[in-house]
């Protein structure tokens, strides 16, 4: 592959990467609405509290707990970025390579796993 396919495949994989966060986290980020009678109970100061000794009495937050600090997004339905990432590398080499060629001797895994078997219908 050319050096200059090899210089295009990183910065297109990162603009994919960027581009799928900024539509999970930016663009589509709203409030959660929260009824007025949780706010007027004592409730969110036991969940201050719960939350402040899970995390090891150093700071607490009303706020559930996430995987991420910058959230989940609403929906699970959003892209998700480690396919939008390789998607984008994929593509890029696709545009480098000769993509039509068959596959020499292509194989399958064994029912139990342990070996490579031929294609079915191939030979």
């Amino acid at each position: 592959m050319a050096t200059h396919g090899q210089e295009l495949i990183g910065p297109t994989m990162t603009l994919a990467l960027v581009e799928v966060w900024f539509q999970k986290h930016e663009n589509r980020a709203r409030t959660y609405p929260v009824n007025d009678e949780l706010l007027d109970s004592p409730v969110l100061q036991r969940m201050f509290v719960r939350n402040q000794v899970l995390n090891g009495g150093t700071e607490g937050t009303y706020l559930l707990a996430q995987a991420f600090p910058e959230g989940s997004p609403v929906h699970p339905a959003y892209g998700s970025g480690h396919s939008t990432y390789e998607g984008a590398g994929m593509t890029m080499l696709k545009a480098f390579f000769k993509t039509d060629l068959p596959v020499q001797n292509p194989v399958v895994p064994s029912a139990d796993g342990c070996r490579w078997c031929p294609t079915p219908g191939r030979r």
